[in-house]
């Protein structure tokens, strides 16, 4: 009896040892970045956003006027260091974006609620607005409130991958209408050591 007992246990060890866990589709991160990316990540899936790269892309300085804003792109730097109190995870870059967001109404408005900005690399994956990327804090955009005929004109920052340069700045207005500004103009590919 007892060598049966002994010959069952080993037998169940071998078997349990050789089965994978179960993974929680949940809580299994497997598929998420581990770059560090600040990309969002909903249910395991990294947000793409294959219409902004369909959309002709609009110059440095064009100006996009809406019912009710007008979104400009002015200037892009980019922070492959990060700035004094923050640096952005290995592999990645700040990106630093002037952008100016006018309010075309009489009435005040709440950027977020109007305005929603991203950037797209090439594969369309989409990267938010990461606050502390940017040394330059704004109480305006991406949230906050703009009176009427107010423009808000600051920097905001987003966290990249350093080895790509295909970038696209979108603004989604009210919710679908979308703008996008092209920036690989404004960004030095990294040099790879020879």
């Amino acid at each position: 009896m007892r060598k049966i007992f002994i010959v069952v246990f080993l037998l169940m060890s071998v078997i349990l040892s050789s089965c994978r866990p179960i993974s929680n589709p949940v809580a299994d991160t497997s598929s998420q970045p581990s770059s560090g990316k600040s990309v969002p990540v909903t249910e395991n899936k990294v947000v793409v956003d294959k219409e902004a790269l369909e959309i002709e892309p609009r110059g440095i300085g064009i100006a996009y006027n809406a019912e009710s804003v007008s979104v400009n792109y002015q200037s892009l730097v980019p922070l492959p260091l990060g700035h004094a109190s923050k640096s952005p995870s290995e592999g990645n870059m700040f990106l630093v974006v002037g952008v100016a967001i006018t309010n075309n109404t009489v009435q005040e408005i709440k950027t977020e609620d109007v305005v929603e900005i991203y950037i797209v690399d090439g594969d369309g994956t989409r990267f938010d607005v990461k606050p502390d990327a940017s040394p330059v804090v704004s109480d305006k955009i991406p949230k906050g409130v703009l009176k009427a005929g107010e423009t808000a004109d600051t920097q905001i920052g987003f966290e990249v991958p350093a080895n790509r340069t295909d970038y696209r700045l979108v603004y989604s207005i009210d919710g679908g209408e979308k703008v996008v500004y092209d920036l690989s103009d404004g960004i030095t590919p990294p040099e790879i050591p020879g």
